[in-house]
């Protein structure tokens, strides 16, 4: 989806192909640092676009923030 607007046009698409094996989503080595995953949606002008994911075979390692 292309997204264009005043400040200019936004490609909002996000793909990953067909792989063979499970993916693995892994924090980086910060101490205390994780990662978020962010699904959203927004208002453009007077629609609303939901945003959505379908995960599978996916596994979220060490994510988040630590003690928060």
């Amino acid at each position: 989806m292309t997204i264009s607007s005043s400040y200019g046009n936004l490609d909002a698409r996000g793909r990953v192909g067909h792989l063979t094996r499970n993916i693995q989503i892994v924090a980086g080595p910060d101490d205390g640092w994780g990662y978020n995953m962010i699904v959203y949606g927004f208002e453009d002008g007077t629609i609303d676009r939901v945003g959505s994911v379908n995960l599978y075979g996916v596994q979220f390692l060490n994510g988040g923030q630590y003690d928060t």
